[in-house]
């Protein structure tokens, strides 16, 4: 038994070693991954990298030797320093530290693409040392740099003891250094394209227009290299809808302590109503925000466009008129269309704010215009504000362009992605978004969309599903509520108690199970995530006799339908939090009245 317990043991004890050296591998991966981030600022992106091996690797010195193709040699580029404690970069190439290929231990790795590791250097005719660095090492470590099959540099790690490296340490600069490569290729050809640039440049204003001909095309092949790699780093998407989400919380909290300061009916009715509408609006932004990756189907119906604009300016016309801007309003009648109507009010939020950003520090009018054209709904936001220079307005609708920010040169924030987003929502809605401006006068953004909507398929097909009438008499129930948010549990049990039913709650699974045991309910609704034991576990713990009690998930977690099947408890039901009183009441009469789950 001892015997099988110590091969138990020495198993669990090799696997937690592979665990960590993964572990110690992937963190090495993302580190690297973001010091690409830097691309095309060489220095930061070689000093980065030098930083996380230092911090990864039991290392003396590292550095980074970039191949010339044009002087055939390497020049030392960067360089770990223990006397420094830091990464230094070198401006200029020093011929002191040129390489030819083949020269060293560097240069044959660069000539052979083959690594080289050397135990102790002191006894070792290919190292050739730098500064006298021979007195101060004895291992090392030079690996190729290549991107594809072409070398671009070598990388060299060293140690002041010999044998300090071996395969493990070959393994995890294996793993990292084509990505390097890649990242100073890019560099590489970054700045290439920009000398070319300035060249071709030159020889048109001088010579011909043939040269003028290549120019704009060496100019476009660079903008499309720059927008790859812009568009890599679309980890920064929520950044763009933050001052949104500040919006909308401004507007919820300013109404809710106006209805608190203010005792009269209509003004509680309309504080009520803006909440609502900001709550729905936020809770439409998060779930487009977690459903990033795997897109739900979205909510298309018939919407009046008038309507949908006038529930965006409530949400921020206070703000706008105390930067001491008017609105003024030019609605036609116009028929309603078959849209995704909460994407279409983000873009109309987007470009009034962006309005508002405009007229902050003088003011103005913003002048909003609804009228039918043709085959098209045309509406225009217009502003008086600083207006868009001409040579940018092509630019404006391109991801992560901005002038706003720490990415541009005005203190208003901004990532540049709001525009670039809306011309998406626009596009895929079979419109097209234009913007016109004259530089000082103001601008004007103009949204068309065609009246024979494309969502009109998805419309027909949405039409079909089997809606339960709200109006049927509905039974009454007793219900039990499950969720740790004291909050939670009172706003859902005021919603059932006033359709009549019989509710009890409590704060965790186990008192659930618990009281499951002595009393019988109808429905009960469960939240998934609880101290404690959670409401999957807790269903599976309660008896159900006679179809009941039919569950209820509650959660604020972005579940689909392959989601619910990872659960392993079919036939129930989800509702996602934030609910509506609607919603919950559709759950209910649909349990009680035909005993089918809400899918």
């Amino acid at each position: 038994m001892d015997r099988k317990q110590n091969l138990y043991y020495s198993t669990l004890l090799n696997t937690n070693r592979q665990l960590v050296k993964k572990i110690h591998e992937l963190s090495i991966v993302r580190r690297i991954n973001d010091s690409l981030q830097y691309v095309p600022d060489i220095k930061k992106v070689c000093c980065s990298i030098l930083n996380t091996i230092k911090d990864e690797i039991n290392v003396l010195y590292c550095s980074i030797m970039i191949l010339d193709n044009k002087q055939n040699c390497l020049i030392l580029k960067a360089l770990w320093s223990p006397v420094e404690n830091k990464a230094i970069f070198y401006e200029t190439d020093s011929p002191h530290y040129h390489f030819k290929l083949d020269e060293g231990v560097a240069g044959k790795v660069a000539k052979e693409g083959v690594p080289i590791l050397i135990s102790d250097v002191t006894i070792d005719e290919r190292f050739v040392s730098i500064n006298n660095f021979k007195n101060h090492i004895k291992s090392l470590l030079c690996m190729p740099l290549k991107a594809g099959d072409e070398i671009v540099g070598v990388i060299n790690l060293s140690h002041h003891n010999a044998n300090a490296f071996g395969s493990e340490e070959e393994h995890l600069l294996t793993m990292i250094t084509n990505q390097i490569a890649i990242a100073l290729k890019n560099v590489h050809l970054f700045h290439e394209m920009e000398e070319i640039n300035k060249t071709l440049e030159e020889k048109v204003r001088q010579r011909t227009k043939k040269l003028e001909n290549i120019n704009k095309t060496l100019i476009k092949t660079r903008d499309q290299l720059i927008h790859s790699e812009k568009m890599a780093a679309l980890g920064t998407l929520a950044g763009g809808v933050a001052h949104e989400f500040n919006n909308l919380l401004c507007m919820m909290q300013g109404y809710a302590e106006l209805a608190v300061q203010k005792s009269d009916l209509s003004t509680c009715n309309k504080a009520l109503k803006v909440v609502l509408n900001a709550s729905e609006r936020a809770k439409t932004i998060a779930q487009n925000l977690l459903s990033f990756s795997k897109r739900s189907k979205s909510k298309i119906d018939y919407a009046d466009l008038r309507e949908a604009m006038e529930e965006t300016l409530a949400l921020i016309e206070r703000d706008i008129e105390k930067d001491n801007i008017k609105i003024a309003r030019k609605y036609e009648e116009v028929p309603k269309l078959i849209c995704d109507i909460s994407l279409l009010q983000q873009v109309f939020l987007n470009l009034i704010i962006n309005s508002r950003h405009a007229m902050r520090n003088k003011g103005g009018v913003l002048t909003i215009n609804i009228r039918l054209e043709g085959e098209y709904i045309v509406i225009t936001i217009a502003d008086t504000g600083h207006g868009i220079k001409k040579e940018l307005q092509k630019k404006i609708f391109e991801p992560f362009f901005t002038t706003k920010g720490v990415w541009g040169s005005d203190e208003v924030p901004g990532t540049g992605l709001g525009l670039s987003v809306s011309m998406g929502v626009i596009e895929s809605h079979g419109g097209k978004l234009e913007v016109q401006s004259d530089y000082g006068k103001g601008a004007m953004f103009t949204i068309k969309l065609p009246v024979d909507s494309p969502y009109k398929n998805d419309l027909v097909q949405h039409q079909g599903d089997v809606i339960i009438d709200s109006t049927k008499k509905t039974k009454k129930a007793d219900i039990l509520i499950v969720d740790d948010e004291d909050a939670i549990r009172e706003l859902l049990a005021e919603m059932l108690k006033i359709s009549g039913h019989k509710v009890f709650s409590v704060s965790d699974g186990e008192k659930a199970v618990d009281l499951c045991e002595s009393k019988k309910f109808d429905i009960v609704f469960m939240d998934i995530m609880m101290p404690g034991i959670s409401g999957v576990e807790s269903v599976k713990k309660i008896k159900v006799a006679d179809g009941k009690p039919r569950i209820v998930f509650i959660t604020g977690l972005n579940i689909d339908d392959k989601d619910k099947d990872k659960i392993e408890l079919p036939g129930h039901s989800f509702v996602k939090k934030p609910f509506k009183f609607s919603e919950i009441n559709q759950i209910v009469n649909r349990l009680l009245n035909n005993g089918s789950s809400l899918v």
